[in-house]
């Protein structure tokens, strides 16, 4: 088969196999680094990715320093916004890449006359179900994208001719991606061919790099050693990632009982299966050292390279598919490589390729949705407390209430400290009273309860103060509701909802100045959202300050053109002023004429505008 046949059938796999992910949605972490960041919807912000972590996340406490990956979050979303497919097909193609780059590195280290292994290594990390997280989770972008810019410049510090200049971009590219891509230079070191010297000086520019690198970290905060509350200490993540090597072989021998949540706990050194671990680790090391020679020993390290950047950083989640997925290759052309002369087993390896297929293609039907995703990782895991309370938030999202309170009821049993468990179920309380008729003030008080419990933890839990303060508003509580309110803002500033529920409390009450004076934060903290300057000239207007409502009408209706209440508000309150003894009545009646204008353009028949046109036009 000719080299860009080879590369037709690669490209005609990944798509026939992932063509059924395109279909996928948003999930759990998505929300928070993709969906809720505001910072990817601004390209004018992609400079300021590279020296403000803090654009990863809408959470302060997610942030991570990976400007590549926000840079094609904000072209997807300058592209086509929110659609999610776009997301998917970006996250296909770089799984692509990944396969077509694997190919032509093993074709260039192992010799054109080995073009059975490259095409048998490429179909295994192609099909292989480890890849279905990475290409179906639109965060594990991150993998791919660090991914195709190593082996991109392996490809290229390897070739005929090599193309250093390049390859060290790409380096870089890779670690401005995630820290995956420092491997690379530990995988230029222990290539096999050159004397010890010579790979010396091939490596020194990368590990300038990774020491600049490493050195960034440090700057901003983000190094294990950098962060005032580490994950865990080193020994327990030493003992966590030992205790993961025989979970992640499992994995990729045995991929059959895949979970986004899989049942595993953190290592001690007082667990035999830490040791156990520990002792396998060794020994299949050992293996390799002894019995292997040249580029097969070194295909068999590449994943220990490849896991060393991740297992150094201590994360909350313990074990993940895709931090294998790269690693996963090396393993893959190793089997390649032994099985090659063995003829009499081209049948059962084209009948493993399909089976991996079918389960890849199986697997992408789990991520479907966040329903199927947390279903799956709970039928799978059922004393999984996490789990279940993502089980709950999908149930919640498609609107099964009881089933969803259910589910973080269960939560709770399985880890009574476990707070986005007990938010929850608070919320769902909450909800449940707020809808029957009449209001259900036992729910009420239990879900007050419940935040109350949430608040003995974390005093300053924002959507506890948040929900406590609405929830003592429903019950008629108004001075427990402000003075929560009111903690709210004092714990968080920056928050717009904590001044809003407190204005909305004073309106209620007629305190309108007061309101006002609330809302006049809100929008200094959301100046680009016409809701809340249309609100502030609501309370301007009832507290008979109409220069200050027309103001923030001007501001709404400018904002949000397309928002018909927002300038008809505008509209009406220049009537009413060209109606009045003032010197400007004349510029005010002109002005209502031009947004009841331009509002009948827009909508038609909008409310009684005609009739304000036409008594602006006969008053003339």
């Amino acid at each position: 088969m000719k080299p860009r046949h080879m590369a037709w059938v690669l490209a005609g796999c990944v798509v026939i196999i992932y063509a059924n992910s395109l279909s996928g949605v948003f999930h759990y972490d998505d929300f928070h680094s993709v969906v809720n960041n505001t910072s990817i919807r601004e390209v004018g912000k992609i400079p300021a990715y590279f020296s403000e972590p803090a654009h990863f996340s809408a959470d302060l406490d997610k942030i991570m320093y990976r400007p590549l990956l926000l840079v094609s979050y904000a072209v997807n979303y300058a592209l086509h916004g929110y659609d999610v497919l776009g997301y998917h097909v970006v996250n296909l193609l770089l799984h692509l890449g990944c396969v077509l780059l694997l190919w032509r590195i093993v074709v260039c280290l192992e010799g054109p006359q080995r073009q059975q292994v490259a095409m048998m290594s490429a179909l295994l990390f192609a099909l292989h179900p480890v890849a279905s997280e990475p290409v179906n989770y639109i965060s594990s972008r991150s993998e791919t994208l660090a991914g195709i810019l190593l082996l991109l410049s392996l490809w290229l510090a390897v070739r005929t001719p090599r193309q250093t200049a390049g390859s060290i971009a790409g380096f870089c590219a890779g670690l401005l991606s995630k820290a995956t891509a420092a491997s690379l230079p530990f995988l230029l070191l222990s290539w096999p061919e050159g004397t010890l010297s010579a790979r010396i000086r091939r490596v020194a520019p990368y590990a300038m790099a990774l020491a600049g690198y490493v050195l960034l970290l440090e700057l901003a905060g983000l190094l294990p050693t950098a962060r005032s509350e580490p994950v865990r200490s080193g020994m327990a993540q030493l003992a966590t990632q030992w205790k993961a090597v025989t979970y992640y072989l499992q994995l990729l021998l045995m991929p059959v009982n895949q979970s986004v949540d899989p049942p595993f706990l953190e290592g001690a050194w007082t667990q035999w299966a830490v040791w156990a671990a520990l002792g396998l680790s060794l020994s299949l090391l050992g293996l390799v050292v002894s019995r292997c020679r040249g580029r097969l020993r070194w295909w068999l390290l590449w994943p220990l390279w490849l896991a060393l950047p991740a297992s150094a950083v201590p994360l909350n989640v313990l074990v993940n598919e895709h931090r294998i997925y790269l690693a996963s290759a090396g393993l893959f052309v190793a089997l390649a490589v032994l099985l090659a002369r063995q003829t009499h087993l081209r049948r059962p390896m084209v009948a493993l390729l399909v089976a991996l297929a079918v389960l890849s293609f199986q697997r992408n039907q789990v991520w479907a949705s966040e329903l199927s995703l947390w279903s799956d990782a709970v039928l799978k895991a059922p004393q999984s407390s996490r789990g279940r309370v993502h089980l709950g938030t999908a149930l919640r999202e498609e609107g099964q209430m009881s089933k969803a309170r259910e589910q973080f009821e269960m939560a709770l049993l399985l880890d009574a400290t476990l707070l986005p468990a007990r938010i929850n179920l608070a919320n769902i309380l909450y909800e449940q009273a707020l809808g029957r008729r009449p209001v259900d003030t036992g729910l009420l008080r239990r879900a007050a309860a419940e935040y109350e419990a949430i608040l003995q933890v974390d005093e300053a839990h924002r959507e506890a103060l948040t929900n406590l303060g609405n929830a003592y508003r429903a019950l008629g509580d108004l001075s427990q509701a402000e003075g929560v309110y009111q903690r709210a803002i004092r714990h968080h500033p920056q928050y717009p909802d904590a001044y809003d529920n407190l204005a909305m409390l004073y309106a209620d009450q007629a305190e309108h100045l007061r309101a006002a004076e609330l809302l006049v934060e809100v929008v200094r903290l959301e100046p680009s959202r016409g809701e809340a300057h249309k609100r502030l000239g609501d309370q301007y207007f009832q507290a008979n300050d109409l220069l200050g409502a027309l103001d923030a009408y001007r501001l709404a209706c400018q904002l949000e053109p397309g928002e018909p209440s927002f300038c008809y508000n505008l509209g009406e309150l220049c009537f009413h002023l060209s109606r009045q003894p003032y010197p400007q009545a004349q510029q005010y009646g002109e002005e209502a004429e031009r947004v009841y204008g331009d509002l009948k353009r827009r909508h038609g028949a909008y409310r009684n505008t005609q009739q304000r046109l036409n008594q602006l036009t006969e008053g003339r």
